[in-house]
């Protein structure tokens, strides 16, 4: 068996698994997933570390989620895990206002001073 680990998901060499990536691997927990529960996971289905760490992969420790549901567990438990791009851009122009004393103004785009 030939492991590899990246991102702190262990990979196991499988290359005749229906769903492996091109070079042959496949995550070790869709393996054990699979196994334990006699079914082929779909390349969309989501599996979930319970105690949120990866490389935990015993059969107990792991539940299968939709992509929506997933995306929801992992946002309350790390709230401040993944912010989109725009999200922190706007979030800069926002304080680099705050600093210079200019608060948002009107609907056309200009700002009012502080103290006016």
């Amino acid at each position: 068996m030939i492991l590899y680990k990246m991102k702190g998901y262990w990979h196991i060499y499988k290359p005749h698994h229906p769903f492996a990536y091109a070079d042959g691997y496949v995550r070790e927990h869709r393996l054990v997933y699979e196994e334990s529960r006699n079914c082929c996971l779909l390349p969309t289905a989501n599996i979930h570390h319970i105690d949120g760490n990866r490389a935990n992969n015993v059969w107990y420790n792991l539940i299968l989620y939709s992509r929506g549901q997933h995306m929801s567990i992992e946002m309350k438990n790390r709230p401040n895990h993944w912010i989109g791009r725009k999200h922190k851009a706007i979030s800069r122009r926002k304080m680099a206002i705050a600093k210079l004393g200019v608060l948002p103004g009107n609907r056309k785009g200009k700002f009012l001073k502080k103290g006016i």
